[in-house]
């Protein structure tokens, strides 16, 4: 296994990050003057930490992959074991938990600001245009990926085709079915879709928690009930921890919608005090590098406090107002959706038993550079011909 961590790789990685935030710095002034849209600033950077967080965790799972062909995480020197690990397995865990929150924070904040309108058949239409188009491209090179890294013969029958894309478009209700021998199952994308039904589950529920969100008070009193439900269901073993975590960070999502909604002067000044900052940072930090997982009660705790603060606009000592930040959230769903595809494609066919920090700063350029055209041509014509249908 190749050093990774010489002076010229180290020296490389920090330059491929350099230019890629001058890059983004110029494409998100391009965008700022093509597109006058009000945006959540700060959620945006948000996105854009999760988007490379959840990269680099998939890359060193990728990496290991190519020489180990197991999916997990093997830590070596120079680094410390427990620290780095929690690192590592917090750049997802966190990273998907702030999405599910965002989610929720950004449906539940429009419906409250919009005086409590919701039209169910403009809000799926609008789903389906924004998720599906880019979710289908990502598919179909996955399979491209498969034909250049080769499909067993026993999968290229009508039947079994039909059979591989149908679970493969089932925006990962079925896990996808392995498809070539150098990777197993859906690692071939780094197996993001399982999100993505979580979304969809959320989407299906939402105009139906909505029908019981008459005004604040009622849209408070609807969330504490779902949050005793869950609990319920918990405690009688019909869901298990994870997913009742999960629901949690959907809940502190709405939760935060409705502070942004009815907060006072001074309730915004205390949450966007530099105190707030101080603490809010400490807790991010101590759940990255020294909580086992995120998708735990603590983590609801540290990065719920962390995500309240932020939606509604602490900027963590303008951290959160990086440009380049905010633009890699505005790109972050096709950077989610290709970096495992390509992480396969440089670890697996391109540079196989590469160096690892050369393969992850290709990977960066080759996801970054093809999001950017993925959504220029793909996710933004689709976004404003879904907000021009009508019911």
């Amino acid at each position: 296994m190749p050093n990774n961590f010489t002076e010229y790789n180290i020296v490389f990685f920090l330059l491929t990050l350099i230019g890629i935030f001058i890059f983004m710095h110029f494409l998100h002034k391009l965008y700022k003057k093509q597109n006058k849209e009000k945006t959540h600033l700060f959620i945006d950077a948000v996105r854009g930490f999760c988007a490379l967080s959840i990269l680099f965790h998939h890359a060193i799972l990728s990496y290991y992959h190519a020489f180990y062909k197991q999916w997990q995480i093997k830590i070596t020197p120079p680094f410390p074991n427990t620290i780095m690990e929690n690192v590592f397995i917090n750049s997802g865990q966190a990273s998907v938990a702030l999405f599910f929150m965002i989610t929720s924070f950004l449906f539940f904040s429009k419906f409250l600001f919009s005086e409590n309108y919701f039209n169910a058949t403009q809000f799926f239409k609008k789903r389906i245009y924004r998720i599906v188009p880019m979710y289908v491209v990502s598919v179909i090179l996955i399979f491209i990926l498969a034909i250049y890294l080769g499909i067993p013969k026993e999968y290229l029958t009508p039947k079994a085709l039909l059979h591989i894309l149908l679970r493969w478009l089932s925006f990962g209700y079925y896990p996808g079915h392995t498809i070539t021998l150098e990777i197993q199952r859906d690692l071939i994308n780094a197996g993001v879709f399982w999100t993505l039904i979580i979304e969809w589950k959320f989407y299906l529920l939402f105009p139906l928690l909505l029908a019981f969100c008459i005004n604040v008070r009622s849209t408070l009193y609807t969330i504490a009930f779902c949050f005793i439900l869950a609990l319920g269901l918990f405690y009688a073993n019909l869901i298990k921890l994870i997913d009742f975590v999960i629901i949690n960070y959907f809940i502190i999502g709405a939760i935060s919608a409705l502070i942004y909604k009815t907060k006072s002067l001074k309730i915004d000044n205390i949450l966007k005090s530099k105190m707030t900052s101080i603490i809010i940072i400490s807790l991010f930090l101590f759940n990255f590098l020294y909580n086992v997982g995120s998708y735990s009660y603590l983590g609801n705790f540290c990065l719920g406090i962390f995500f309240i603060a932020v939606s509604n606009g602490n900027s963590c000592f303008k951290i959160l107002s990086f440009k380049p930040l905010s633009f890699l959230g505005k790109i972050s769903y096709s950077i989610y959706l290709l970096h495992g595809i390509i992480l396969s494609f440089v670890n697996l066919y391109l540079f196989p038993k590469g160096n690892y920090l050369i393969n992850t700063s290709i990977v960066i350029i080759l996801t970054i550079t093809l999001s950017y055209f993925t959504f220029k041509y793909i996710e933004q014509p689709f976004m404003k011909k879904g907000s021009l249908q009508k019911s």
